[in-house]
């Protein structure tokens, strides 16, 4: 009884025999069997059998791993071949790669000698941000048959981080914040979302310092509330809180959140404005005119016919002032046009808006020959929220009554009375007008005359009191 088992590695065939009870012709023939099937591969095979040392090429390869790249660059990946056997790998090709790798260089040939090593080199030049893996084959003969193997180049392009700053509000600024105007006393805080535009993670080397008013809320960074740490990853965003809380004086600042950061690839700079404006919130009336307006001379006349003048007055500051009482010191010879605040053609009422401005109209209408004097006080609440304060604004008048103007002729100006005159002939006489009143004349116009009296001239217009 006799059995065989055959078993192949390398193709290196060997037999195992189990005689039982056989003959010498049956064991002749197992001989020949062995003989023939070892003389099928020549060469190295041969040397395999008569020396147990020898083995067939096999190739191992490193350095196929690539470190995360930055997108649209290009780096150089060289690889290496080792051949850990003692037969010579022969033939041996690789496959060609594809975007965003290419060849470039390199030391393999077609043979590679046992125990010895070679390198190739790849370009890596990837334009997009990605994972990219490419499987290549590699073909050769191990000294005993052909064979092929697969091995893969792998790498990661990311963009460089970079970071914005932005409100997510309607009218956002990009570069900039303003936290507008901010009454004394009074915080504001202001959520700032920190995004990181690009595929790798920034790491934060130095925040800027923000100085009083402005501060991160609870005086630490990224401010309560705030999600930030100092590595941000990338393409993702976090939250900084940010507090205006002025006191003092009023005032207005600028100043500069500015964070200096790892690209991933280099460093990189943001520096991103804060702005705001303190103010003191409390409604402020004044009189455009200043301290004193004064109406000049103006003849005795009764209230209804007075003279008439325009005071505006303002509220500069971010609040209403409220209820506003108006008083005249002096009802005589000074009131509000028609009677009533604010007088007639004026349009103020008891509020005056913040940053607004509204008319008070006046009347002068002396009653006396002498000067007079009145102050106008607005008195008005500030409408402070936390503590409204009583305030007033005045305005000092001034005027003197005169009497009105009187037109009379010149005594020395001749007769009204024209002498017997020969027809078709003329004669011309000048008269001379003169006020002896203490107001000016004026809208002086002539009459209408009759022919044969036509006006021939005259320098009359205005005429003042007498000097």
């Amino acid at each position: 009884m006799v059995k065989i088992a055959s078993y192949n590695r390398h193709s290196l065939a060997y037999v195992l025999v189990l005689l039982s009870e056989m003959d010498i012709m049956k064991l002749i023939c197992l001989i020949f069997i062995i003989i023939t099937l070892s003389a099928c591969n020549a060469g190295d095979g041969a040397k395999l059998l008569k020396n147990g040392k020898n083995t067939p090429a096999e190739i191992i390869i490193t350095g196929n791993s690539i470190d995360t790249k930055e997108v649209n660059t290009t780096t150089n990946v060289t690889i290496t071949l080792k051949n850990s056997g003692s037969f010579s790998a022969t033939s041996l090709t690789i496959s060609s790669p594809s975007t965003p790798f290419s060849y470039m260089s390199g030391t393999c040939g077609t043979t590679l000698a046992g125990g010895e090593s070679c390198t190739q080199t790849f370009q890596f030049s990837p334009t997009v941000e990605n994972s990219y893996s490419q499987v290549f084959s590699l073909n050769y003969n191990n000294g005993i048959l052909s064979t092929s193997q697969n091995f893969s180049l792998n790498g990661q392009a990311l963009t460089k981080g970079s970071l914005v700053i932005r409100t997510l509000q309607a009218g956002d600024l990009f570069s900039s914040y303003n936290f507008g105007v901010v009454p004394l006393d009074t915080s504001r805080d202001q959520i700032l979302n920190v995004q990181n535009t690009g595929g790798f993670d920034v790491t934060m080397v130095s925040i800027g310092t923000l100085v009083s008013p402005l501060s991160y809320k609870g005086g630490i960074f990224p401010g309560t509330g705030g999600t930030c740490s100092f590595v941000i990853a990338g393409h993702s965003a976090c939250n900084i809180v940010l507090t205006y809380f002025p006191t003092g004086s009023e005032g207005s600042i600028a100043q500069d959140l500015d964070l200096n950061y790892l690209t991933g690839v280099g460093v990189g700079n943001l520096n991103y404005i804060i702005n705001g404006t303190a103010i003191d919130l409390r409604g402020l009336i004044t009189f455009n005119d200043g301290a004193n307006y004064d109406f000049a001379n103006f003849p005795l006349n009764p209230s209804s016919y007075g003279k008439n003048y325009a005071i505006v007055i303002e509220n500069s500051r971010y609040i209403d002032s409220v209820s506003i009482v108006p008083t005249l010191t002096d009802t005589t010879n000074f009131s509000f046009r028609g009677g009533a605040y604010p007088g007639t053609g004026g349009d103020c009422s008891t509020t005056l808006p913040k940053q607004s401005t509204c008319t008070i109209m006046l009347s002068f209408h002396p009653t006396t020959l002498t000067a007079h004097t009145a102050t106008l006080n607005l008195n008005y609440n500030d409408n402070h929220a936390i503590d409204p304060h009583t305030a007033s604004a005045n305005i000092v008048l001034t005027g003197t009554g005169v009497t009105a103007g009187l037109l009379e002729l010149d005594p020395i100006s001749p007769s009204t009375v024209f002498p017997l005159q020969e027809v078709s002939t003329e004669l011309n006489r000048i008269y001379t007008l003169k006020n002896n009143g203490a107001y000016t004349i004026t809208n002086l116009r002539t009459g209408t005359i009759t022919s044969p009296y036509i006006w021939t001239g005259g320098t009359c217009l205005i005429l003042g009191p007498p000097l």
